[in-house]
């Protein structure tokens, strides 16, 4: 499981939920926020299988086959990024929601040069130091690497054909969609928080 490193965003948030029977079937509303503040805030609505986000990180839809899943906040709680990305059915930034990282394109970018020809490597390395630098204060990626690709032959020899390394060089760099990863983030956080609450409630009770 990708490790939750949200502190900053979360750190001060709090848990509550509310359960309700609709047609029969239980609808679990979760809340994930600071008191009296709604920066970072969400809301969790998870029903016959479908969990709706919504709040100050935008708004998506993510759906499992098996309703039954609803109620099972153990579930929630150790659920893994991939697969609760993987179950996206809406999302304001696509099904396949993703973010751009220049560090990461950078390290896929010298990774891949490394593994070229001593020789070829050197001739390269001017054309890297360039590319680097225009990535790093180009305004808008995509069209600067489709250009990129299309027309400098020092790419065509070291990624294929401008069609194929037009492909190949526009799959580097990419990075989960923030706002993905903080909806997983926050769910697994309030579960968890929720599951901790229960089980005090519960060895309270057990005490008196």
């Amino acid at each position: 499981m990708r490790d939750i490193q949200a502190d900053r965003e979360f750190k001060d948030h709090v848990a509550t939920m509310e359960r309700v029977v609709v047609d029969g079937v239980p609808m679990i509303f979760i809340a994930w926020r600071k008191p009296g503040d709604c920066c970072f805030a969400m809301e969790f609505v998870i029903h016959k299988g479908v969990i709706t986000v919504h709040g100050d990180l935008g708004h998506a839809v993510y759906r499992w086959p098996d309703s039954r899943c609803t109620e099972n906040l153990g579930l929630w709680a150790n659920l893994g990024f991939d697969y609760f990305a993987g179950k996206c059915e809406a999302h304001e930034n696509g099904r396949r929601a993703r973010d751009w990282s220049f560090d990461e394109f950078k390290a896929q970018l010298q990774n891949e040069l490394s593994e070229l020809e001593d020789e070829q490597r050197h001739l390269s390395k001017e054309h890297m130091d360039e590319l680097l630098e225009n990535a790093r204060d180009a305004i808008d990626l995509e069209i600067w690497l489709r250009g990129l690709c299309r027309h400098d032959e020092w790419f065509w020899d070291v990624f294929g054909e401008p069609g194929e390394a037009e492909w190949h060089v526009l799959t580097m760099g990419h990075v989960p969609d923030r706002r993905m990863l903080l909806h997983w983030q926050g769910l697994v956080l309030a579960c968890r928080a929720l599951l901790v609450e229960m089980e005090n409630t519960t060895l309270a009770s057990a005490e008196t």
